[in-house]
């Protein structure tokens, strides 16, 4: 059996625990203004089925240039892939920067996934960056 004096045992202890922790001693600092990100989201716009959906829609556009997003998404049911709906989605081509679709459950009631993403522009129905 092998005895350890408790002193050698607590400095060799702190030892390995200390450089773990270090990372973390102090208070963290707060992200500057220019390393937020500012992202415009959107959900559940029902272009089909709520009849104030282009004015809300008009509304956050023109709320997320003026805020200078860094992207906008819109979180899926959004308005089915019709023709009648062009109007509907230029509106939120009009953003001037990067934006992205989910795909919701409702966008495909008269549709299929690939005729949403095609509708809409999507290259995959997921995204990565």
């Amino acid at each position: 059996m092998m005895t350890t004096n408790r002193r050698a045992f607590l400095g060799q202890a702190m030892a390995m625990t200390v450089p773990v922790l270090l990372p973390w001693a102090g208070k963290p600092e707060r992200p500057s203004a220019d390393d937020s990100l500012v992202i415009g989201i959107v959900a559940d716009a029902h272009q089909d089925i709520m009849l104030d959906a282009p004015s809300r829609l008009e509304k956050f556009i023109a709320a997320t240039q003026q805020r200078s997003t860094d992207f906008n998404i819109q979180l899926g049911d959004f308005c089915f892939p019709i023709r009648e709906n062009r109007s509907f989605l230029k509106t939120w081509e009009a953003y001037s920067g990067p934006k992205y679709h989910v795909l919701g459950n409702h966008d495909m009631d008269k549709s299929t996934k690939a005729g949403a993403m095609d509708f809409w522009g999507m290259q995959a129905p997921y995204y990565s960056f």
